[in-house]
């Protein structure tokens, strides 16, 4: 190939090259929330990449069904790899700007949703007779699944109860007192109005509050959980993560009550 020939070429390359890439960034800003949030649950991205995924849906997409998914997701994935500033991060953000934060069916379908608390308390729920699951709508007294129903059970979302409960417990664990108090009443006025997790939510409390009276603190000036009570606007990624181990495997039940 002739000198001259060689520079047209590669100033053909360049043209089309420069054409390509805004065509394949109006791809992703087409894509829906419900294909990327898909994308960002498969183990074949990387870890960073699955994150930026994920927020990328919290910020575009805000009013989305699947905002408060990803912002619950992203918040897991730090608590089991933990990382209780992200985690307190990403939750504070979402019960922020979704406060009644209820998880689709196919994310209830996920390893990530398997091995959280949520279907343990779920199972708790319906053994005392809170709640009942989305596959039976109408229970009487007798057995069902193995677990005891009842004729008051109810439809219960325990998603917001569960996150305040997990942010009250990281600051506790990290000595902030006051901001572990002020989540636990958040996690309280989430509880069903009785049973085991408005007792547990009680204790929790009252033991705090003593532990406040006892060092002098007292309840004047608690201080507002970063995202508790405004919004914050996600700005940053996580980078150098390892990728947690979750499967993007689903489980045999497709929808579930959180």
């Amino acid at each position: 190939m002739r000198p001259m020939n060689l520079k047209i070429f590669l100033v053909a390359i360049v043209f089309i090259a420069a054409d390509f890439v805004p065509c394949a960034s109006a791809r992703q800003a087409e894509e829906p929330p419900a294909e990327r949030f898909r994308r960002a649950i498969s183990d074949q991205l990387a870890f960073a990449e699955r994150v930026a995924l994920l927020e990328s849906i919290s910020k575009e997409h805000p009013e989305c069904e699947w905002a408060d998914d990803a912002l619950w997701v992203l918040g897991e994935w730090a608590r089991r790899q933990r990382a209780p500033a992200k985690m307190l991060y990403y939750w504070q953000y979402l019960m922020s700007a979704h406060p009644g934060v209820a998880l689709e069916p196919y994310t209830r379908s996920l390893a990530v949703y398997e091995r959280s608390l949520l279907p343990q308390v779920r199972r708790m729920l319906i053994a005392e007779g809170v709640a009942y699951s989305a596959e039976q709508p109408r229970l009487l007294e007798g057995k069902s699944g193995g677990f005891h129903v009842f004729e008051n059970a109810s439809r219960f979302n325990a998603t917001p109860m569960v996150v305040w409960g997990e942010i009250a417990a990281t600051y506790e664990m990290a000595g902030k007192p006051r901001l572990s108090l002020k989540a636990y009443r958040k996690a309280l006025d989430r509880a069903p109005a009785t049973g085991y997790w408005r007792e547990i939510y009680t204790k929790r409390l009252e033991a705090l509050q003593s532990k406040l009276a006892a060092t002098g603190v007292g309840e004047p000036g608690v201080e507002t959980p970063a995202g508790a009570d405004a919004p914050i606007t996600l700005t940053t990624n996580i980078d150098n993560e390892q990728s947690v181990p979750e499967s993007s495997e689903t489980t045999s039940e497709s929808s579930r009550t959180d």
